[in-house]
């Protein structure tokens, strides 16, 4: 797998740096070390998975619920 800056990361996903934040609150790994940070693309592709169970399991309780 592909490792990549963090600047080479944001420009390949089309994030700024707020998106980045709230990515990184809801769990995308960042990995740091010698003063720079980098993000694996197999952990992006995981946590990406990861957010669509989410949204799914969402779907699935509005449904039987109700609730929008």
């Amino acid at each position: 797998g592909t490792t990549y800056p963090m600047a080479i990361f944001m420009k390949k996903a089309g994030i700024g740096k707020h998106a980045l934040t709230v990515l990184r609150k809801q769990g995308l790994r960042v990995i740091r070390t010698g003063g720079r940070a980098f993000v694996r693309g197999r952990d992006f592709s995981e946590f990406l998975a990861t957010l669509a169970s989410d949204d799914q399991a969402t779907e699935k309780e509005t449904e039987t619920t109700g609730a929008a």
